[in-house]
């Protein structure tokens, strides 16, 4: 391995050390009292009320979308066909259609404001909760832990991408253009947030408290919501160019890796800042043919080895989930399988 590439682990190892001994005050915090699931008691919990939020949500996302729709239909004379859009998401070239691949990223993201925006109104209009009592069992949010989440994955991500570059530097294609670059960063820092977010939000959030309410057992809404995870990035480029069951490797992983350190940490934060790196490292660093984040990256990887990729990436998931049960000293694992306590109110 060349010196560079040592010195840019070692300059990453050093920066997280200095991270946790500069907020290690967070880190010794008792456990709550009030657990996650727990907060899924608060406010009004009616069967009718989860099945009218779900599908204002899915009509917001179509919504969403038509902004996008729109546009790709006006710049092919009314021509283009779902072929030919997933063809220009393979190859991450939008200029059939007119529109750069910053451009097609800004419209796609649209969707996930409006999601977001729409489920925090339906909680707090419909549902009579707080967004707090949605995302975490702290009093609020705890910032600490989502840059906590966002720096150790971020590392791993990095770091793992600069072994496989040090490994093979002729997979690896300089893309950098400042005209695009520079539109992208914006467009990641604002917008990606709010995309991963809103999947947070809907997924460990919402439906991990609500499904909570029809079942004692805490693995199942984990083990549901991580299966509906994966399964709503079914449409994703990646699945129909690598295989279904090759992608749902991956997503799935995430999906419980995700629930795992929500249930563990008794709140959304670290998943936040997980979901985030994930997403801000793939649009901004490396990129690859297929890829739903098919922007002007600094990084083109020519060739993947999907499997291969999904197994690291469920190690990296394994090594995460063992690195906050040390820093966060979790000890009490019955969270992911135990019985939930009894309900006031339930769903049915």
């Amino acid at each position: 391995m060349s010196s560079c590439v040592q010195n840019c682990l070692i300059f990453n190892l050093v920066t997280f050390n200095k991270f946790l001994a500069k907020n290690n005050n967070f880190i010794s915090q008792t456990q709550n009292e009030h657990m996650f699931l727990q907060r899924a008691n608060e406010g009004k919990n009616d069967f009718w009320r989860y099945v009218i939020t779900i599908l204002i949500v899915i009509a917001g996302a179509a919504l969403g979308g038509v902004p996008l729709l729109v546009v790709l239909m006006l710049n092919s004379d009314g021509t283009m066909s779902p072929t030919d859009l997933q063809e220009a998401m393979e190859a991450g070239d939008f200029s059939q259609f007119g529109i750069s691949s910053n451009t097609f990223l800004v419209l796609m993201l649209l969707q996930f404001v409006v999601v977001f925006f729409l489920l925090w109104w339906m909680i707090v209009a419909l549902h009579k909760k707080t967004l707090t009592g949605v995302m975490t069992a702290r009093p609020k949010l705890d910032w600490k832990r989502i840059w906590l989440g966002f720096a150790v994955w971020g590392g791993m991500m990095m770091a793992f991408e600069i072994v496989s570059y040090a490994m093979n530097p002729e997979n690896y294609v300089w893309q950098f253009e400042l005209a695009s670059f520079i539109p992208l960063l914006a467009i990641a820092l604002v917008l990606l947030p709010i995309q991963t977010s809103a999947e947070e939000l809907l997924m460990r959030g919402y439906l991990m408290q609500g499904i909570s309410l029809l079942s004692q057992y805490r693995w199942i809404p984990l083990v549901v919501t991580s299966l509906v995870f994966g399964l709503l990035h079914g449409s994703n480029p990646e699945v129909s160019k690598y295989g279904f069951y090759t992608m749902m490797l991956g997503y799935i992983s995430i999906g419980l890796t995700l629930g795992i350190i929500t249930l563990m940490d008794d709140g959304m934060e670290l998943a936040l800042g997980v979901h985030a790196a994930n997403n801000i490292f793939g649009a901004l660093f490396v990129t690859f043919e297929g890829s739903v984040l098919a922007t002007p990256a600094l990084f083109k990887v020519k060739e993947i080895n999907p499997l291969m990729a999904n197994i690291f990436g469920v190690i990296a998931c394994i090594l995460f989930i063992l690195l906050m049960t040390k820093i966060l000293d979790w000890k009490d694992w019955s969270k992911l399988y135990g019985k939930t306590k009894s309900q006031k109110e339930t769903l049915l």
